[in-house]
């Protein structure tokens, strides 16, 4: 995250200041209307869609090679040398001769058996299909958790501008009592120099907090969709709590079972296989049954009316072709179907392995995120009693003015700690979730009316 947020600022950066800036969002947005946004506008995910879409039509086509097939055509011949219409049906048939012949013919095929190899060839169409929905899957809970994740980020900086901006209150504060006593002779003027450049750092800060929290709703704008003449959105203050099981450890065999990307290899893995099957029956023979019905007649004359030569013939029949000799091009096609095969089985492995190894690095992170939280917490309140103590110490002249500072900054320190610390689980929940293969949007309330 924090790598992409440097890219961002970057990019802010080159675009220079004659760029438009569009005006922030009047109305916050929750998590789940980002997320509606998003599902419904974000181009990577409708991208995925049409790759599905195709792959849908690609099943759709291979199917379509088990049913009849009809073709009409249509064709006219002219000739010097007279030509006959049909062949004759018997010894002296009276044969038409003319020099131009117009023909049209109804042929109607069907495949009646192929080894195996078009049901191969149709199931493996099929696999690809739902491979590709199991990506559009995939990109849509990576979707809904950079939606998430940008969220809570821009939740978590408002929240950090917020405790630099009191405490920059504060400091002001302290800097309006350090003048006070050094007018009347208390203080030297060294203390409220040393005030000052402290309110000087925390101002810069809050500025770079707030250069954060503006790049951080770019990004999300540019994950909801939006086109750069449309308001970049505000968020609200609050982020809604996933719900996770108890049981952590059944959600490794959930993960497996639910992940898409799991469900892309094994469907990968089944295409896989029935291209083998596919390559194996290209050494059977296959068997076609055809039908034609074929009208020649002569071109009417100049002067008018139908000629007497017009001819309806039907034919129909069986082909049968076995291939006897193809060079090892049959051979090689098997060899590399069982090489793609080996391939796709040690992929799923791979995936199966990075998802496992998932799950426990996010359970393990949130874990560690709320032991860090309970921490913070507590050092948050020793920082503010260290701080009052300082202070109260300054006012009746027991302590020097870096004592108070120095006291303030550990407090500030401490709660943007908090801060972090309430950030870091909360996000970890999200990606407990995203690696245990579970919906996202549906956590927050996102129906699957919502979405695509």
């Amino acid at each position: 995250m924090l790598k992409e947020l440097g890219i961002l600022a970057l990019a802010v950066a080159v675009s220079g200041p004659a760029a438009a800036q569009p005006r922030p969002e009047q109305a916050p947005l929750s998590l789940a209307a980002c997320l509606r946004e998003a599902l419904a506008a974000n181009p990577e995910l409708r991208a995925a869609a049409a790759r599905a879409a195709a792959s849908e039509a690609a099943a759709a086509a291979a199917a379509a090679g088990r049913v009849p097939r009809f073709d009409l055509t249509a064709g006219y011949l002219y000739s010097d040398r007279a030509q006959r219409l049909v062949q004759p049906a018997f010894p002296g048939e009276v044969i038409r001769y003319d020099h131009d012949i117009a023909e049209a013919s109804l042929a109607a095929s069907m495949p009646l058996w192929a080894g195996g190899g078009l049901t191969a060839r149709i199931r493996a169409e099929g696999f690809a299909a739902a491979a590709a929905r199991a990506t559009v899957k995939t990109t849509r809970q990576d979707l809904a958790l950079g939606v998430a994740a940008t969220y809570l980020a821009a939740v978590g900086q408002r929240a950090a501008i917020a405790a630099v901006e009191a405490s920059l209150a504060a400091l002001d504060g302290q800097l309006a009592v350090a003048r006070a006593l050094e007018d009347v002779g208390r203080i030297a003027p060294l203390d409220r120099l040393k005030v000052e450049v402290r309110a000087a750092e925390v101002r810069q800060t809050l500025s770079r907090a707030r250069r954060d929290r503006d790049l951080v709703r770019h990004h999300l704008a540019s994950l909801l969709g939006r086109s750069r003449d449309r308001a970049i959105p505000e968020v609200e203050d609050t982020f809604p709590p996933i719900p996770l099981a108890a049981d952590h450890e059944s959600l490794l065999s959930q993960a497996l079972a639910a992940r898409p990307e799991v469900e892309a290899a094994r469907h990968a893995v089944e295409r896989a296989r029935a291209r083998l099957a596919a390559a194996g029956a290209e050494r059977w023979p296959e068997v076609d049954a055809y039908a034609r019905y074929t009208a020649r007649s002569v071109v009417p004359s100049a002067g008018g009316g139908l000629p007497a030569g017009r001819v309806g013939v039907a034919s129909g029949g069986v082909n049968l072709r076995l291939p006897l000799w193809v060079g090892g091009g049959v051979a090689a096609r098997v060899a590399q179907a069982q090489a793609q095969v080996v391939e796709a089985e040690e992929s799923l492995r791979a995936v199966e392995l990075r998802v496992t190894e998932e799950v426990r690095r996010e359970l393990a992170a949130f874990a560690e995120a709320g032991e860090r939280q309970e921490v913070t917490s507590g050092a948050l309140q020793h920082a503010r009693d260290a701080f009052a103590i300082e202070q109260a110490n300054y006012e009746l002249g027991r302590s020097t003015i870096n004592d108070v500072l120095d006291a303030q900054a550990a407090m500030i320190q401490a709660e943007l700690a908090v801060i972090q610390a309430n950030h870091d689980r909360a996000l970890a929940a999200v990606a407990v979730a995203r690696a245990t293969g579970h919906d996202i949007a549906t956590l927050v309330g996102v129906g699957k009316e919502d979405r695509r």
